[in-house]
């Protein structure tokens, strides 16, 4: 294996700080940690939770390119609502 090609349907992240509420897993993969069972996230998902606790609108929030074109902070991915208190 060469580092990143294995395991590629989960992933964990550990988030604290600000007014993220204490104590909260969200999600569960396989007794491998191979594959999510419950409550599939995205890294897009994460980001635009970090974006909300910084007071910062990301899927409306863009910027335009050389071409003008609009890019986005984040694409797809919506606040985690466990940690942004709308579960």
């Amino acid at each position: 294996a060469a580092g990143r090609d294995h395991w590629g349907h989960a992933f964990s992240v550990l988030m604290g700080g600000g007014r993220l509420p204490r104590g909260i897993v969200v999600g569960a993969s396989d007794e491998h940690g191979a594959h999510v069972t419950d409550r599939p996230l995205t890294p897009e998902d994460v980001a635009a939770t970090i974006y909300h606790h910084l007071g910062i609108d990301s899927p409306r929030t863009s910027f335009p390119d050389r071409a003008g074109r609009p890019l986005y902070l984040v694409e797809s991915g919506e606040p985690i609502r466990e940690l942004v208190g709308t579960a």
